[in-house]
């Protein structure tokens, strides 16, 4: 789905897991807010299932081998998946300045009841601190609560340089 007028992207993607629903009721609810109240200036395309495939055969995507969606994102290696593909030619030709994922991991416990923000690297952790600073001033009470003091560290456990997941967010993130 790609709606907006405006020569900036921003990408919002969910289900690189399929089994992982909650961010597609959330991503529901991003785009209802953004069709009634557009950003000027900005093109939206939305990805709702990565890995629509996944969705439809029932197969959660998380161990599949050699690796799922959300790892199908390098530098060194090109993406077997289509989906994946599209979304990073998306990203390299529509001047994307944003990309946010809606990814549910757990639906209970640990930092996973709380909305957050993987911040993507530690040389731009003052940039992703004032975003988060930002965003939270933001917040309506239309909206679910975001509390910066949340957001998912650099370096913090699945946070880590190297891996797949976090170098495509640090690209896609890199205009923050």
């Amino acid at each position: 789905m790609r709606f907006g007028d405006g020569n900036r992207s921003i990408i919002l993607t969910a289900r690189h897991h399929a089994c992982e629903s909650t961010g597609s009721y959330v991503l529901e609810g991003v785009l209802d807010d953004l069709i009634d109240n557009p950003i000027e200036g900005f093109q939206i395309l939305c990805v709702p299932f990565v890995d629509y495939d996944g969705v439809i055969d029932g197969d959660q995507g998380k161990n599949r081998v050699p690796h799922g969606h959300n790892r199908d994102y390098s530098d060194e290696n090109p993406p077997i998946f289509p989906e994946t593909s599209r979304i990073i030619e998306y990203t390299e030709n529509n001047n994307v300045c944003y990309g946010f994922d809606f990814h549910s991991p757990w639906h209970r416990g640990w930092e996973h009841d709380n909305v957050y923000i993987v911040q993507s690297s530690i040389e731009k952790l003052v940039r992703l601190d004032l975003f988060g600073e930002i965003l939270e001033k933001s917040i309506t009470d239309k909206a679910m609560r975001y509390w910066h003091k949340n957001d998912y560290p650099p370096e913090t456990g699945w946070n880590r340089a190297g891996s797949q997941f976090a170098a495509y967010l640090n690209d896609v993130g890199s205009t923050l």
